[in-house]
């Protein structure tokens, strides 16, 4: 008993072939001290044992890549197709979104055990629930919502634009809360408030009110708590909620 290990140095299809070879032959000597002699079968196509192999590596793949292993099919029948082709696709999908949240997670808890992260780690994943990469794209994403706002719902060119924010709203009107919580975004110019709602997977603004900044009758802010899940959701310097009231007028847009 033992473990054969081989440097994976150019190419893990050819050390996976050298594995298999090594095991196949491990195999059947451990089969033959127990009376089981393999070279003595009248069949013998190794089918069973790429099976097995197969099997084993599906194990072994879904504890580091949260999927099974890729080319599974030519493991298993030495013949590779359009199916095949497509099933891998179908995991590195799996393996991208689990590389945003899972991987993070797995990442956070050894961080932590190692005495390189505080607890504080786990409340960046809860608030967060992505890495840092993501992240940046999520932000960039925002951002492009922001402009794309501005372009589509300030008609009048000399309006000049101050900022534009995404916030966690209500999805319904005139209310503090209503569950589920969307994403919108504000903008803030030298005439008036928009509140822009905006459809994440089209890309595009599905509906918006414009409010002139002579109705804004007033402003209120304080902290705004959504959820008692995290600590972060409960910080009241990072939780702010912000209530506009207005009078409706001719210069509004709704």
């Amino acid at each position: 008993a033992g473990v054969l290990r081989t440097n994976c140095m150019d190419c893990l299809d050819r050390t996976n072939v050298c594995q298999s070879s090594f095991a196949k032959h491990m195999l059947d000597l451990q089969l033959k001290g127990d009376g089981i002699d393999m070279s003595a079968q009248l069949d013998q196509e190794t089918r069973w044992f790429n099976t097995l192999w197969a099997d084993n590596g599906d194990a072994v793949s879904k504890q580091y890549a949260s999927t099974a292993a890729m080319k599974g099919d030519y493991t298993r029948t030495k013949k590779r197709d359009y199916r095949g082709a497509l099933n891998d696709l179908g995991l590195s999908l799996a393996r991208f979104y689990s590389g945003m949240v899972n991987d993070y997670f797995s990442q956070a808890a050894i961080d932590f055990l190692l005495g390189t992260a505080t607890e504080k780690v786990f409340d960046e994943f809860e608030s967060d629930m992505m890495t840092k990469d993501p992240a940046v794209s999520i932000a960039k994403m925002r951002q492009r919502a922001v402009e794309l706002c501005q372009k589509r719902v300030v008609a009048d060119a000399s309006e000049e634009v101050h900022g534009g924010w995404v916030l966690i709203s209500p999805n319904m009107a005139d209310v503090v809360k209503s569950w589920p919580m969307e994403e919108v975004v504000l903008l803030l110019t030298d005439a008036a408030l928009y509140l822009c709602r905006f459809d994440w997977d089209l890309d595009k603004v599905s509906s918006f009110e414009r409010v002139h900044l002579g109705n804004v009758t007033h402003i209120k802010f304080g902290t705004y708590i959504t959820s008692t899940l995290a600590p972060a959701h409960m910080d009241e310097m990072k939780n702010v909620g912000l209530v506009i009231s207005y009078q409706p007028g001719k210069s509004n847009i709704r």
